[in-house]
């Protein structure tokens, strides 16, 4: 005998329970498919995956969410002016976000085409490059902590194996 899980119907695609877990790209706004995608995709995942995934979401909603699935899914252009609009400092995330969630559309046969991937690549902002200390620079901040606490730096003890493992853990 085979269990199916509440609000299932048995036929592919179609469940029991309403228009906002059909699928039916038509009918179910962005808004409402973003709490259903986060009810789904959040009992996979930990909560505060869950919940930042639903934080980065709250911009796109508050733009798209009262558009249904399938007015977005022709959309792509509209999707590209809105990501545009955003700080570059937060616009590979939101969008990430935004293209995750239309992605299980896509995936859940809600609608056949991602706008937010249609709408453009979605580039990763650089990552600053942190360039370590040089020897010089280390020298003269320690002279300046030594003389900062007191301590001048020839009275502090040698540092043996300073950057090496002693092979002890």
């Amino acid at each position: 005998m085979q269990v199916c899980p509440a609000g299932w119907s048995g036929k592919p695609g179609v469940t029991s329970g309403g228009p906002e877990t059909e699928t039916d790209g038509s009918s179910i706004t962005f808004d409402a498919f973003c709490d259903l995608y986060l009810v789904r995709h959040g009992a996979t995942v930990a909560k505060r995956t869950k919940d930042t995934i639903a934080e980065r979401l709250a911009r796109s909603r508050a733009v798209f969410g009262s558009w249904t699935l399938r007015e977005l899914e022709g959309a792509a252009a509209d999707v590209a002016d809105w990501r545009s609009r955003l700080p570059g400092s937060s616009r590979y995330r939101l969008t990430a976000a935004m293209r995750q969630a239309l992605g299980a559309a896509v995936r859940w046969n809600y609608i056949a085409r991602n706008p937010a991937v249609e709408a453009g690549k979605n580039p990763e902002p650089p990552q600053e490059e942190l360039l370590p200390f040089t020897r010089e620079q280390v020298e003269t901040l320690a002279a300046e902590l030594g003389a900062l606490y007191g301590r001048s730096s020839s009275s502090s003890p040698p540092r043996r194996g300073c950057g090496r493992t002693s092979g002890s853990r």
